[in-house]
């Protein structure tokens, strides 16, 4: 006896949801079958059994066509015996091959079967069974494929109406949960959540830069998010899905979506921050301040202190930006905007600013780069908002890494003046050293602001910058040199001192 079928599964324990084809396909198929009955047209076939035994019983499958040419079957009620057997043990179609001891099939036997509920097919002498169970599989394939296909068209039809009626990358991974039936995850390339559903579900371990670059865990798939062509983060799911198309439809989506919301914040944060620029240059009235501030969600006479962040390399300038920072999606954040080319996060009460200048600090670390931070103290009012800017941005000077708050001092004081002749004359002053170090590794200018921070002595600035002092000598001569200043003095000290305190790192 020989049982053919697909799927491939335990017989009486056929796959729940197995594709079928039915009676008539099979009479319509080609291969020399006729349906004896046309009421019974529609039944399913899912399986073919082939077998010559007289009681198949044990090895028929639920739904299944069961095919004999009745050679040990001598006798009509024989044949009935037969079919009823069939019939209890839940086949859905009969057929008799008439190249046997049959020439056609007994009405009684068609009759019998029409009572067991069993479509009857007589099968023409000279047709191989084999070519019935080709067909049948053939035929299951096929139809399992073109289901899978639609169901996959309507998944992805849900996914494009979710984004379009909510443009919520949550509501995007929810109803990508839905469709895979599991998890699903995106995380930004430093490794925190930006969307999950279900949303209670736990990591064990939390994902960071250093997990995100490692194998991943167990059956777990990372698919790379892009957004505007730049890497926004990946998409995990805790098993590889059916469909890895899809995953990807669904990635496409979900990058586009992430683009969308960059292109917003870039926005939100261009206009918040020429109301920053124009209250640290006090351009607006106060009530203009605090009316223009309210429309960016920040209550003016409430207490606030600003988080500044840049990179040392003024090449590298924030604005530019492409995706949401993982402060953006932070609680206690009033608002962050573009100043400068710096980062400008707005704290309230309920925040620490020292912790965001921390949280802003390790972000930009994760994005390569020496970053220098500043935070100012908590002030109310807008004038007090222009104060803790201002402590912010003294605190970029003071070189990298987190620098700890301090009250504004003197130098910072006269350089919130603004006065487009003090930022021209520490230019001027300057711009050979900045010259000379793009030429050349001489390193001019982070000698001056070592000479400065260790109060021009040449010891110091020799431990600090790990050189002999004759090389910080050779280099104070060219300093003076390019510059004209004679730094022996009090006023070329003072006069380099503030051209310095015009010119933070980073500044062009």
């Amino acid at each position: 006896m020989t049982i053919s079928a697909l799927p491939l599964t335990r017989p009486h324990a056929p796959a729940p949801h197995t594709r079928t084809c039915t009676a008539s396909d099979l009479a319509a198929a080609g291969l020399g079958l006729r349906l004896l009955g046309p009421d019974d047209a529609d039944a399913r076939v899912t399986w073919v059994t082939e077998t010559e035994q007289a009681d198949p019983t044990p090895h028929v499958v639920r739904g299944s066509l069961v095919l004999t040419r009745g050679r040990r079957l001598r006798t009509v009620a024989d044949h009935v015996a037969f079919v009823h057997r069939v019939g209890s043990a839940g086949a859905s179609c009969v057929g008799f091959g008439l190249d046997g001891p049959l020439r056609a099939v007994p009405p009684p036997v068609v009759s019998a079967a029409a009572d067991a509920g069993l479509a009857v097919l007589a099968v023409a002498a000279g047709t191989p069974f084999a070519a019935i169970s080709r067909y049948v599989a053939d035929q299951v394939i096929h139809r399992a494929d073109c289901l899978t296909a639609s169901r996959q068209a309507q998944a992805q039809t849900v996914l494009l109406e979710t984004v379009l009626s909510t443009g919520s990358v949550q509501a995007t991974v929810a109803a990508l949960s839905r469709s895979l039936g599991q998890h699903v995850r995106v995380v930004d390339p430093q490794g925190g959540i930006i969307a999950q559903y279900p949303p209670a579900h736990a990591v064990a371990t939390p994902y960071d830069a250093h997990h995100l670059g490692a194998r991943p865990r167990g059956g777990e798939t990372r698919t790379p998010i892009a957004a505007g062509g730049v890497p926004a983060g990946y998409l995990i799911t805790p098993e590889p899905p059916d469909s890895a198309d899809m995953l990807h439809f669904a990635v496409g989506l979900i990058g586009l979506e992430l683009a969308r919301h960059a292109a917003e914040l870039s926005g939100r944060r261009e206009l918040a921050g020429q109301v920053i620029e124009d209250i640290v240059r006090r351009a607006l009235s106060q009530p203009e301040a605090e009316r223009r501030l309210a429309r960016h969600g920040v209550v003016a006479a409430e207490p606030h202190a600003v988080v500044l962040g840049r990179f040392a390399d003024p090449r590298r300038d924030l604005s530019r930006q492409v995706l949401p920072l993982p402060i953006d999606r932070a609680e206690n954040i009033g608002l962050s905007a573009h100043v400068d080319g710096a980062l400008c996060l707005i704290v309230p009460e309920s925040g620490d600013p020292d912790e965001y200048a921390r949280m802003l600090h390790a972000h930009l670390v994760a994005l390569g780069g020496t970053p220098h931070v500043g935070a100012g103290t908590m002030l109310p009012g807008a004038d007090g908002l222009r104060t803790s800017y201002l402590e912010a941005r003294e605190g970029l000077s003071r070189g990298p890494g987190v620098n700890p708050r301090h009250a504004l001092s003197l130098s910072g004081l006269l350089m919130a003046q603004e006065q487009p002749a003090m930022a021209e004359l520490a230019r001027e002053c300057l711009r050979p050293l900045i010259e000379a170090d793009q030429r050349t590794p001489a390193n001019l200018m982070g000698t001056v602001r070592v000479l400065i921070d260790e109060d021009f002595s040449i010891a110091r600035a020799a431990e600090t910058l790990v050189v002999h002092r004759n090389t910080v000598k050779y280099r104070v001569a060219q300093i003076e040199r390019l510059t004209g200043l004679d730094l022996s003095a009090t006023a070329g000290r003072m006069q380099l001192w503030l051209a310095v305190a015009a010119h933070p790192p980073g500044g062009g």
